[in-house]
């Protein structure tokens, strides 16, 4: 599903925008949908985005049926009013397509099933049509799609001009950067020559990561986490047939869902009654606790972490810079595999992959790549062992995450907006500097308010938890209100 485009010479520039938001995943879907919701006015609205069509972005344009979503479908809402949102759009597409439900492993308990990700793309494709329709009729205001990639932002007068890779021009009072996720950094090594070869793939979300693959052939995965599972999957649906090695620091996969009853005493909010600084070893032997009490009280671990949750950016923006190190460095594995867990049926999957002998998880260090005609030699250097171990694979495809240094971040937007001062790289390499209202922070002196807002995963530094959609679609609705407001005032 694609929204209608204009063809426009190139050599003119564009009609103004009243805001333009680049980037057309679920970050600047949610912001488009909720600026055409809460419009009073006629306003125009400008989307930018490379690929072919808006909505569903990187996460959720997989075709793989078992890429599921990590979170259950009653909790997955686009709407932070109306939280049985999805539920219901889903019980609707699914009596419509029954023959879906058995093909896509949802259970009989559809709110706490795990919907393909696939299907959550195509919810946010229906529910933005849903929006223009009635924005359309209510006030006239329109979302023109441009099809197309911004390369530079320049400040004018108190407006922006949006230079595209096309060299079309767009003029716009505000812009909303939905930049999502970018592709991983190379592992550091020695000698990165082997990271130019055919047979290392940078970002396993590129439609070339398993191109051409022999399905006997030997691979290696770097990272343990849900970037590898959705590989994985993706290798087993294509009959791959050999051996498949995930390696990471620490060797952890993703903690499974399961039910976790509320518990009385965990109430969390008194994490935020004290003022005196705050400590990560503090704050692990405090939640440690709390898991005890749910423990004895019948539950588990999960109703602590998820209990946390509202909490986080509050808690994060109280550490000191040395604590943040502190956690990043010692603690965000352990977090991470709890935070972002795995649906029982792919738990289910990957255990029957390790008990068969294909899938080998490693805890080890990569200390370097040696190519061979046949292959490449890979140096790992075990946890907690002196010694090296030297596998050879065919393939390497680095599934470590997105990179969230966006000072290393080969983007020429960002390198434009960088080198203009208009945007500042958070200092411990997670996004970039944002006030509270989603404003990006400037350190340009001579354009220190440039009307340049953000939200999701450019974030990370100052909120942390940010990159769900439980957070996004909260960040998106109230960046909508604010940027009506300012263009009212």
């Amino acid at each position: 599903m694609e929204l209608p485009r204009q063809a426009i010479p190139s050599e003119v520039v564009l009609t103004k925008a009243d805001v333009t938001i680049i980037g057309g995943g679920l970050s600047g879907t949610l912001v488009a949908i909720q600026l055409l919701k809460q419009a009073q006015h006629k306003l125009n609205l400008c989307l930018i985005e490379s690929q072919s069509s808006v909505g569903p972005g990187l996460a959720y344009s997989t075709a793989e049926p078992n890429h599921l979503l990590n979170v259950p479908a009653a909790k997955m809402s686009a709407f932070p009013d109306q939280p049985d949102h999805f539920l219901k759009w889903l019980q609707n597409y699914l009596q419509k397509n029954p023959e879906l439900a058995e093909a896509f492993w949802l259970t009989p308990d559809l709110g706490q099933a795990f919907a393909p990700r696939q299907l959550y793309g195509i919810y946010l494709q229906a529910i933005l049509q849903e929006a223009l329709a009635i924005a359309a009729d209510h006030n006239g205001t329109k979302l023109e799609y441009i099809c197309d990639e911004a390369v530079a932002l320049h400040l004018r007068s108190g407006e922006m001009l949006v230079e595209l890779q096309s060299g079309k021009q767009l003029s716009t009072a505000k812009i909303v950067l939905a930049l999502g996720n970018f592709a991983p950094t190379n592992p550091p090594v020695a000698d990165p020559s082997f990271y130019s070869s055919p047979r290392y793939k940078p970002s396993p979300w590129s439609s070339a990561a398993l191109e051409g693959l022999a399905s006997d052939e030997p691979i290696m995965l770097i990272g343990t986490g849900l970037t590898m599972v959705d590989v994985t999957l993706a290798l087993k649906n294509r009959g791959h047939r050999g051996q498949i090695y995930a390696v990471s620091r620490h060797g952890l996969l993703s903690q499974v869902h399961a039910p976790a009853k509320a518990v009385a005493g965990l109430e969390l909010a008194e994490l935020l009654s004290t003022s005196e600084p705050l400590k990560v070893r503090n704050l692990l032997r405090y939640l440690r606790a709390k898991v005890r009490l749910a423990e004895e009280s019948g539950s588990n671990w999960r109703v602590v972490i998820d209990g946390l949750r509202p909490f986080l950016p509050q808690l994060w923006q109280r550490l000191s810079t040395e604590e943040k190190q502190r956690f990043l460095r010692h603690a965000k594995p352990f977090w991470e595999v709890h935070r972002h867990r795995l649906p029982p049926q792919l738990k289910d999957f990957l255990l029957k992959l390790q008990n068969e002998g294909q899938l080998l998880v490693k805890a080890a260090y990569i200390q370097g790549f040696c190519e061979q005609p046949d292959g490449v030699e890979v140096t790992l250097k075990p946890r907690h062992k002196n010694q090296t171990a030297v596998i050879k694979v065919g393939r390497v495809i680095n599934c470590t995450g997105p990179n969230m240094d966006f000072s290393r971040v080969s983007s020429l937007l960002l390198q434009n907006l960088l080198a203009q001062g208009l945007a500042t790289p958070d200092p411990l390499g997670l996004g970039l500097v944002v006030a509270e209202t989603g404003l990006l922070v400037s350190n340009n002196t001579t354009n220190p308010e440039s009307p340049l807002y953000t939200l999701g995963s450019v974030c990370k530094g100052s909120r942390w938890e940010t990159t769900a959609v439980p957070e996004i679609r909260v960040q998106a609705q109230t960046l909508a209100h604010q940027l009506l407001r300012d263009s009212q005032d």
